[in-house]
C-alpha cells in the first residue's frame, strides 16, 4: 500500500496523484481520498475485479449500490436528471459540498445512463438500487483530482470496515483498510470531520418540457425532496438552499419594479401550477425594492390598473429601499435601467453574475407622472422582458 501525502507548495502535486490514481482504479484497485467530511474509499464502476474489492471490504452483497463520486457537479446529468425546480436549485447550490443525493430515476434514464458508460443491465446495481442513484460532488481539491482521473464512473464508500467510525485523517484510513487498498491519498484532517448530509429527491426527472409555463418555455418541474440524514448541514439550511429568490429594482420601488414583481409572481406560479400566493411554500420568493426608494410608499395609482387588467393586485405594495441584505439574498436581480444594475453592484461587487437588465434591449423607462396608456405599455415592456429571462432560470 502506497501513502502519498500532500505537500504544501507544490502545485504538480494533484496531477501526479490524479495520475497515480488513474492507474489503480482503472487497473481495478482501492484508492483511499479524502474529502471535507470524511475518508473515502473508491473504485472505478467499470472494473468488475475494483466492484468485486470494494463490495469484499464492505461486506456487501451483489445487489448493493455504492455512491457515485463526482468531480464536479454538472456530471450528475451522466447518471440522472433533475428535472427542475427545488432538486436542481440544491444541487446548483449545495454541490460540490457536504451533501449527498439520492435521486430516483426512471428506467428509460437508467438505461440510456448505463449505455453511455459502456455498461449492460447486469451492471445496473453498481450504480442503481431500486432505481435510486447516490450521488456525492466532495469540496475538496484532491478529491476532485481522484474522480477526474478515475473514468467515467467512480463509486465509493467511507474509508472503514463495516461497524468503525469513518475516518476523518489517512492515518486512520490507512489502517482501517490495511491490505485491501493500492493508494491512499494523504490530504490532512477533513475539514467537518462529519458525514455529509443525504436528501432524497424523488419523483422522476424527464428533462422534457411541459405542464403550466409551457408556453414561457419553462423546463419542467416535479420533484420534491427530504432529508433522509442530517449531517453537515441540518434540515433547516437544506431548505434555505432549495429557496430562489428574484428581486425586481427600480428607482422608487413604486411603479416598475411592484409591477416587474407582481407579473413575475403570476408567471412563475402558473409555472408551478400554484396560486400566487402559494410561492413560498413551494420555495420560490417574489421581491421588489428602490435604489432609491423611500419605505413604506403605496404604488402608484396609474401602475396598480396598468397590472389588475391581467388579474394582479399590487394595491397593498409598500415601497423598500434597496439594501445589502437584499442583493445578497437574492438568486437573480433583474433591474429596470444601467442605472439601476450599477446602484446594485455599488452596494455588492460580487453581485455581477447574478444582476441583469429585465430588458436585454433597452432601459424600461419611468412612467411617473405620465397617463395609464403609458403605464400599460411599460408593463407590456415588463412582461415581455419577464417572459424571456424567466426561461433562464431553474424553476
Amino acid at each position: 500500500m502506497q501513502v502519498t501525502t500532500l505537500e504544501p507548495g507544490n502545485p504538480r502535486q494533484h496531477e501526479e496523484i490524479a495520475q497515480r490514481a488513474s492507474a489503480v482504479l482503472r487497473g481495478g484497485g482501492l484508492v483511499v481520498f479524502p474529502t471535507e467530511t470524511v475518508y473515502g474509499v473508491a473504485a472505478s464502476a467499470l472494473s468488475d475485479e475494483g466492484v468485486d474489492r470494494l463490495r469484499k471490504l464492505k461486506q456487501a452483497d451483489d445487489s448493493r449500490a455504492f455512491t457515485v463520486h463526482i468531480p464536479a457537479p454538472q456530471d450528475i446529468e451522466r447518471f440522472a436528471e433533475l428535472s427542475g425546480g427545488a432538486a436542481r436549485r440544491l444541487a446548483m447550490k449545495a454541490m460540490p459540498g457536504p451533501i449527498t443525493l439520492l435521486v430516483e430515476v426512471s428506467p428509460k434514464v437508467i438505461q440510456r445512463c448505463l449505455a453511455g458508460l459502456g455498461l449492460g443491465k447486469e451492471h445496473e446495481n453498481r450504480i442503481y438500487h431500486d432505481g435510486i442513484v447516490g450521488l456525492r460532488c466532495p469540496d475538496h481539491p484532491l478529491a476532485a483530482a481522484v474522480l477526474s482521473s478515475g473514468g467515467a464512473a467512480v463509486i465509493a464508500s467511507s474509508a472503514n470496515l463495516p461497524g468503525e467510525r469513518p475516518p476523518v485523517v489517512a492515518q486512520q484510513a490507512a489502517e482501517a483498510v490495511k491490505g485491501h487498498v493500492e493508494l491512499v491519498v494523504d490530504g490532512g484532517h477533513c475539514r467537518y470531520a462529519k458525514p455529509s448530509t443525504i436528501v432524497k429527491i424523488t419523483g422522476e426527472g424527464t428533462g422534457e418540457t411541459g405542464g403550466p409555463g409551457e408556453a414561457e418555455g419553462f423546463s419542467g418541474g416535479g420533484q420534491s425532496w427530504s432529508v433522509q440524514r442530517e449531517g453537515v448541514f441540518d434540515e433547516r439550511y437544506i431548505r434555505k438552499l432549495t429557496r430562489y429568490t428574484l428581486l425586481m429594482v427600480c428607482t422608487g420601488n413604486t411603479c416598475r419594479s411592484p409591477m416587474a414583481e407582481g407579473i413575475a409572481r403570476q408567471m412563475v406560479a402558473e409555472h408551478l401550477g400554484v396560486a400566487p400566493d402559494g410561492l413560498d411554500e413551494a420555495g420560490v420568493v417574489v421581491r421588489s425594492a428602490g435604489a432609491y426608494a423611500s419605505a413604506g410608499v403605496p404604488a402608484t395609482a396609474e401602475a396598480v390598473r396598468a397590472v389588475a387588467a391581467t388579474g394582479i393586485d399590487i394595491s397593498g405594495h409598500r415601497s423598500t429601499a434597496l439594501t445589502r441584505e437584499l442583493v445578497d439574498s437574492a438568486d437573480v436581480i433583474y433591474c429596470m435601467t444601467a442605472g439601476h444594475r450599477l446602484a446594485v453592484l455599488e452596494l455588492a461587487p460580487s453581485a455581477l453574475d447574478k444582476t441583469h437588465l429585465v430588458d436585454t434591449d433597452a432601459d424600461i423607462n419611468d412612467p411617473i407622472g405620465a397617463g395609464d396608456d403609458v403605464y400599460q405599455a411599460t408593463a407590456e415592456a415588463i412582461r415581455q422582458g419577464l417572459a424571456r429571462r424567466l426561461k433562464e432560470l431553474p424553476l
